[in-house]
């Protein structure tokens, strides 16, 4: 015939924003699609990525897992390709991973090979040149950054729409809590109590999702709002199918809520309802302990089981980014966890509703005063038995983090700059915008010298509460048990009154000596080395040097991130959703999380990256880095774990009253629900789950570690898959 299918995916992914699983859940939902239309003849055999605005190691690791021949790939910086035309090395072989065995994870590459379709197919010409018994080089990092010109460097997309990433990444945690249910409860959920379920809305909106101008944030504003769309619809279409699954599993037929506005604590049942059951579902494959926060009105409550916790206030900023449409005073928190695959149960009692505020140690005063600690604080900080973080007491930022089981004391910075857009000058008139980061200066203006800061010490938690403007704000939050820093940031509308576009890090500094080398994932699996040039605009990062720079400054994929290091210790910070990033100079780190321009860059968008937020004011995004200090040796045990509760957190869900009737109140703790007959490895990571029909089902897992990572993460581990 002379019809070829080539790449197979739901969508061309994106290489830079997606996650490895959505990457594979949309090429493997393409193909099956494809192999159900046209038969196995019509099963891709060549991947063919030529528009994504650079390449990543870890999706052409993937493409050579699943039988890909061969990659063909567009967009290589300017630069890199010239010097390869030179050395005629277009054609190459390109190996994914360093953690299997060659040639598992090789697959020959081309970028702009002399096909012709009159003449030939991409199989058809991959097929010659195996008969020519040809060598190629090989290569072994990825292609970023991507730059088609002097001071065009393709990075800004790495953070542009940072809300419609953190709703992607969201959307794909809790399309395998679906997948999950669906697969444990049976089929009878898709048409339960609730009503019809399907969880193929979501998985397509999902798959769609991934597309290099949906995740990546180079959609127009109309776009962006349809992919939103898309999501929600399959949000809903997933709830009412968790609902069924929870109800059979659970035996109840109350009513259940899912509170989908709680990052802005913001749930309607838990503020007017006075008794209240918490449904806590954990899709990972290991046991998980989670913080349950739920807005509520009244001051005294208990938690059977764990035994009743405190209440305490919810920050200005809550209430003032919900703009009063909730407005709930407190927030109940409480620790609650859940079996692998599984589910627990908590009962919540309001106690007094006439009750006072008990807040230990909470200053009294507003979000906005100078920075003031409780009297009799020698220096503020915030500790558990893990970690003690210290603070400066005049200027209210970050000052040092200390592991108190190692013995380790690291000086760490942390504050919120913006880089100034730039509108084109006479260098190049290129401008900033969704797809290019360009600002106008290497040096990024601080948003405060000084915050506003409040302590907030209680038995489960204790957190130091910043304002650094009206539109920006981050609360540091250590909890019992938390061998990580949680740093909880609020960033926009972004002023741009001035005319000034402005596009706003989170930069942390340390005395770490790293060389100019740092760490990250590529698509939140694989970790990779990065160098930068010192003293100089770059890392992928446009500035009005970049220019100059060769390929080889790296942009910091964060999905997670690890991380800056030295001989011993090693800082590693996590993101919940994809971030640009670099280390500009020796032992920082910085994470672009929100941008606001006011000009189109040139690139087909045709409109500037302004978005207007929900009461057209403009964005306020609201997002979470963890960040762990630890031996480097000890590191990989700590954030491959976290990474993964980041990237598929529990879901949590709400009944009036009793709720699931297998809560029976002389049972104590309070009964759970496991889909695993028997725990997985700890290195063993259960990626999906998914019914397929016909009573066949779906697994994936994946070891978690990679070859020499770890000294006992990276051993080999098996799995007995019998009943």
């Amino acid at each position: 015939g002379r019809l070829e299918l080539v790449g197979g995916g739901w969508c061309m992914s994106d290489e830079a924003a997606a996650h490895y699983g959505g990457a594979l859940q949309q090429l493997a939902l393409g193909r099956r699609f494809l192999r159900r239309l046209f038969g196995a003849c019509g099963t891709p055999r060549v991947a063919w990525q030529i528009d994504p605005f650079g390449h990543a190691r870890e999706l052409a690791a993937t493409f050579a897992q699943m039988g890909y021949d061969g990659l063909f790939l567009g967009r290589v910086d300017h630069q890199d390709k010239w010097a390869r035309q030179q050395r005629r090395e277009l054609e190459l072989i390109w190996r994914g991973s360093d953690s299997l065995e060659p040639p598992r994870a090789d697959i020959f590459t081309a970028n702009g090979s002399r096909v012709h379709a009159l003449y030939s197919t991409p199989s058809c010409y991959l097929r010659e040149l195996h008969r020519a018994n040809l060598t190629w080089p090989l290569k072994t990092d990825d292609f970023f950054p991507y730059s088609d010109g002097p001071h065009q460097f393709w990075t800004g997309y790495f953070s542009s729409r940072p809300a419609f990433k953190g709703y992607e990444r969201l959307s794909s945690g809790f399309l395998q809590v679906c997948s999950q249910l669906e697969t444990l409860a049976g089929p009878s959920v898709q048409d339960g109590p609730y009503g019809p379920g399907d969880s193929s809305v979501l998985r397509e909106a999902v798959a769609v999702a991934q597309h290099h101008d949906a995740v990546a944030g180079t959609e127009r504003q109309h776009v962006a709002d349809d992919y939103a769309r898309q999501l929600a619809k399959g949000w809903d279409s997933c709830q009412v199918l968790v609902a069924n699954a929870l109800s059979l599993l659970g035996g109840t037929k109350e009513p259940l809520v899912f509170c989908n506005g709680l990052n802005i604590s913001v749930c309607p049942l838990s503020e007017t309802t006075p008794h209240f059951t918490v449904i806590l579902y954990n899709p990972l494959a290991w046991d998980v302990s989670w913080p349950v926060r739920l807005p509520v009105r009244a001051t005294s409550y208990a938690v059977t089981d764990p035994q009743g916790r405190p209440v305490v206030p919810v920050s200005g900023v809550t209430r003032r980014l919900w703009g009063g449409a909730g407005g709930a005073p407190g927030e109940l928190l409480f620790q609650a966890w859940a079996p692998p695959l599984g589910f627990s149960t908590f009962e919540v009692k309001q106690l007094s509703p006439g009750s006072t505020w008990d807040t230990p140690g909470w200053p009294s005063g507003t979000p906005w005063d100078p920075p003031r600690w409780p009297s009799g604080e020698p220096e503020p900080q915030i500790e558990n038995e893990h970690l003690r973080v210290r603070f400066d007491p005049i200027m209210g930022h970050l000052l040092e983090i200390q592991n108190l089981a190692k013995g380790i004391s690291l000086p760490v910075f942390q504050s919120f700059y913006w880089y100034n857009a730039s509108a084109g000058d006479g260098l190049s008139p290129q401008a900033s915008g969704a797809y290019i980061f360009r600002p106008d200066a290497a040096t990024p203006v601080p948003v405060a010298k000084r915050a506003a800061t409040h302590l907030l010490k209680t038995a489960l938690v204790q957190e130091v509460q910043q304002n650094f403007s009206q539109w920006c704000s981050q609360v540091l939050r250590l909890r019992p048990g938390q061998p990580y820093l949680e740093l909880e940031w609020t960033v926009g509308p972004i002023p741009v009154g001035d005319g000034l576009g402005k596009e706003v890090i989170s930069r942390f500094e340390t005395p770490l000596r790293t060389a100019g080398r740092f760490y990250t994932d590529s698509n939140g699996r694989q970790v990779l080395q990065r160098r930068a040039h010192l003293g100089t605009p770059g890392a992928g990062q446009s500035t009005p040097g970049a220019g100059q720079s060769t390929p080889e400054p790296r942009p910091t994929l964060l999905t997670p991130v690890p991380p800056v290091q030295d001989q011993k210790v090693q800082l590693t910070v996590l993101t919940d959703r994809s971030q640009g990033g670099s280390s500009l100079q020796d032992g920082s780190l910085e994470l672009m999380v929100h941008r606001r321009l006011l000009h189109d860059d040139n690139r087909g968008l045709a409109e500037a990256l302004d978005e207007p937020g929900a009461d057209g004011r403009g964005l306020v995004v609201r997002g979470r880095h963890l960040v762990l200090l630890d031996t480097v040796e000890a590191s990989p045990e700590q954030h491959r774990p976290r990474a993964q509760e980041m990237v598929t957190p529990p879901t949590v869900v709400l009944a009036p009253g009793t709720g699931p009737h297998l809560r029976q109140p002389h049972l104590s703790p309070p009964p759970q629900v496991s889909g695993l007959r028997r725990a997985l490895p700890p290195n063993v990571h259960l990626l999906s789950l998914e019914p397929r029909g016909a009573g066949a089902v779906l697994l994936r897992l994946e070891h978690l570690y990679q070859v020499g990572e770890s000294q006992n993460g990276s051993r080999a581990a098996s799995v007995d898959l019998t009943v």
